[in-house]
């Protein structure tokens, strides 16, 4: 027992031209998360394994990652894939990898599993063994000795799993795309059946060529025991390929092989199913992103808008309170004031179309921000009973943005106050610019025809920006009944 033992360790150390052959353990160790082999095998196997990993030095062990390490992450739905297999040389424990695609299945190479009435025994995936030293933390969950799919050709299987390690360990991400040539890899995956590593240093895509057939060209290290491990793009960190084989004489002109995701994805209706699941899930986890920041847009702006009328307040508060004194100075002694039970008879608007003409004036009050040049309006407004009321719509000097303005007055007291609200905004841009006018008008003038003059002031604030302001005067005057 020993020897064949002896004989199929070394035959899985050499490996063939392709498929890496399996490590065989005795089978009094199934079910162990630190597997030895026997000392009187163990001699020559380990020889050749040193030989190996003393030339492969970028073998890296995952537990010297942390948990929240990217790399950790990556890894964590990969497990090792444990079969008490029987032959005719007896039976032992084989080991291969294996990656989590959905709460019930698992993908690894189909020569993992030897056909054959009674050939797997047994079959379980080992979750979380990074470590000799923590092997007790890992959980087993039982596999299926016969697989739901099979390819020979493709060299894979996909087997049912108990317990749905998926709920703890999350599903591998797959992205069925072929590698470019020279593309930077990862390949997570227990080599001769040892706690979790990674293989970075190095590896890499094959170039100029990194796709042959139903083949995928890649330089990086492998050992018996990583087949079935996921071939995955550094970039991403998702799944490319699956990795089944290593060339058995090393070197530059040399490299290792895996079988194309896309080309599994056609043959295999689990993959394809958890490749459309997690399109899904993308597709929804970014409308619900995009929502998020939809709404966290409007907060802002509604918050914009309630800081700028605030300033806007008591910008005009400030201005009349200012001007007031200077008013009350300039202005002739009043009559004696009627009495309280007396008002001042109001002087009736003409209802009908009315011309709003004004004109603004530069801006001096922030030094850091550009003087802009004078610009006059002049529109039509609707006057009835007396409110005003007037829409207009232009192109802004941004290019693609369109001001709409909403302009609304009413003559009370004899006299008129007006407001104008405006808005620039674009279909292709979330910004929006915003200002508005306030006006204090005099009092009705009776000339050939109706007129009212106006003073008062800009304030603007694109995009949240220092507020400016600019001091703007005109008139209304009528134009028809």
């Amino acid at each position: 027992m020993r020897r064949a033992l002896l004989l199929l360790a070394l035959l899985a150390a050499a490996g063939d031209a392709r498929a890496q052959g399996l490590s065989l353990f005795p089978a009094s160790q199934y079910g162990k998360a630190t597997l030895t082999l026997p000392q009187s095998t163990a001699g020559m196997s380990s020889v050749q394994l040193q030989n190996v990993l003393g030339r492969n030095a970028n073998f890296e062990r995952l537990d010297s990652y942390r948990d929240q390490d990217r790399f950790r992450r990556i890894a964590t739905p990969v497990g090792r894939l444990d079969l008490l297999v029987s032959g005719p040389l007896g039976t032992g424990v084989a080991n291969c990898t294996a990656s989590i695609i959905s709460a019930r299945h698992i993908i690894t190479n189909a020569h993992c599993f030897p056909q054959g009435a009674g050939a797997v025994k047994q079959a379980s995936l080992l979750m979380d063994f990074y470590s000799e030293d923590n092997a007790a933390q890992a959980r087993r969950f039982e596999v299926k000795p016969v697989p739901v799919e099979r390819n020979e050709q493709l060299d894979f299987v996909v087997a049912e799993v108990s317990g749905n390690p998926s709920a703890r360990f999350g599903r591998i991400a797959l992205e069925a795309r072929d590698p470019e040539p020279g593309e930077s890899l990862l390949i997570i995956h227990h080599p001769m059946g040892m706690p979790k590593h990674m293989t970075r240093g190095g590896c890499r895509a094959h170039a100029p060529v990194s796709v042959d057939g139903a083949d995928i060209r890649h330089r990086c290290d492998t050992l018996p025991g990583s087949s079935g491990s996921p071939i995955l793009s550094e970039g991403s960190g998702r799944m490319l390929g699956l990795h089944y084989g290593g060339s058995p004489n090393p070197g530059p002109s040399t490299w290792n092989f895996g079988k194309r995701l896309s080309e599994i994805a056609t043959r295999s209706r689990v993959l394809s199913a958890a490749l459309a699941e997690q399109r899904q899930q993308e597709d929804a986890a970014t409308r619900a992103a995009a929502a998020r920041t939809e709404a966290e847009r409007r907060q802002q702006e509604a918050a914009m808008r309630a800081e700028v009328e605030r300033r806007v307040k008591e910008q005009l508060e400030a201005e009349r309170a200012k001007a007031a004194p200077a008013v009350a100075a300039t202005a002739p002694r009043a009559a004696p004031a009627a009495p309280a039970t007396a008002s001042a008879p109001r002087q009736p608007v003409q209802d009908g179309r009315w011309m709003v003409e004004f004109t603004c004036g530069k801006t001096i009050e922030h030094p850091d921000l550009t003087q802009l040049p004078p610009f006059s309006v002049k529109h039509e407004a609707r006057m009835a009973n007396g409110r005003l009321a007037a829409r207009r719509e232009y192109p802004f000097r941004l290019p693609g943005f369109t001001v709409v303005e909403e302009w609304s007055g009413e003559y009370r007291d004899n006299r008129f106050a007006m407001r104008i609200s405006a808005r620039a905004t674009s279909p292709q841009s979330r910004d929006v610019h915003q200002w508005e006018y306030e006006w204090t008008g005099g009092a009705l003038q009776r000339l050939p025809r109706q007129r009212i003059g106006l003073e008062g002031a800009l304030f603007s604030f694109p995009k949240g920006s220092k507020m400016k302001s600019r001091s703007c005067e005109g008139a209304l005057s009528v134009l028809e009944g």
